[in-house]
């Protein structure tokens, strides 16, 4: 009897719960500006075809009354949804998408110019076989490219290992890195300012990035603490890794980027 209050107790749990989650969904429909159009676009469509047509109500007594107070309402509806999707939705429409691809390029680019910084740093660490070149910096920046350049070695100036040694050893490299990752820092404020992020996690991910590259432009170059971090940040973008799940596959940064 216990056993089977419980499975009635969870029923209408879930009940509840999916009721609650259509009751979430419905202000969202009533809001959207595709559903009046398209509601006050049947409508029109259903009073014209009853008058021109003589179908559903036209031979009605009341009809000519009602038909003479909604089709000037109706018309008058439809032409500010014209007026709408010309002067908010398409310049609207058409920024997002500029934005969009902006920043999209602006990631591609910036993680050449990392990838450039990287193969200096591992060639100070040891490493023989990288060399910078256009074809090399295409690469890198893929997830496989990357994993296959880098995954292996057991030795100091071998693997990922040459890379986080020759970032010890100082230079430029350390601080060109910080300071494109500002930079990227930047331009997702400007995103997250300029372009409606509707999904609360995608938006959550951007101001949770933003801040993790702020701390790490703060870094300093000789405290190896900060370097494992630094390496870490650019192993786990570059490699498409995370400490906590382990191989994702992708680039997380990419991904999210696309799903915009």
């Amino acid at each position: 009897m216990r056993a089977w209050t419980v499975k009635v107790h969870m029923v209408m749990k879930l009940i509840r719960k999916r009721g609650a989650t259509s009751a979430q969904k419905v202000p969202k429909l009533l809001s959207s500006v595709f559903f009046w159009f398209v509601l006050t676009l049947v409508l029109f469509v259903l009073a014209v075809g009853s008058e021109y047509l003589g179908i559903f109500l036209a031979s009605r007594p009341w009809w000519d009354r009602l038909y003479g107070l909604s089709t000037p309402f109706l018309t008058g509806g439809l032409v500010s949804f014209f007026f709408y999707f010309l002067v908010v939705w398409v310049p609207e429409h058409r920024k997002r998408k500029a934005i969009k691809n902006d920043f999209r390029k602006f990631y591609r680019d910036l993680k050449e110019d990392i990838a450039v910084q990287i193969i200096f740093a591992s060639k100070k660490g040891g490493r023989k076989d990288l060399r910078v070149d256009g074809n090399t910096e295409k690469r890198l920046v893929t997830v496989g490219g990357f994993r296959e350049a880098f995954s292996g070695g057991r030795e100091a100036d071998e693997g990922f290992y040459a890379f986080s040694n020759g970032l010890d050893e100082g230079g430029g490299e350390f601080q060109e890195i910080q300071w494109l990752l500002r930079m990227l820092a930047k331009e997702i404020d400007y995103v997250l300012h300029n372009y409606t992020i509707t999904d609360a996690k995608t938006r959550k991910f951007f101001k949770r990035l933003e801040v993790r590259l702020l701390g790490l432009g703060e870094l300093k170059v000789d405290d190896y603490e900060d370097n494992k971090l630094l390496c870490r940040f650019i192993y786990e973008i570059f490699a498409g890794f995370t400490h906590v799940t382990g191989n994702r596959g992708y680039d997380i940064v990419e991904k999210m980027i696309e799903d915009l």
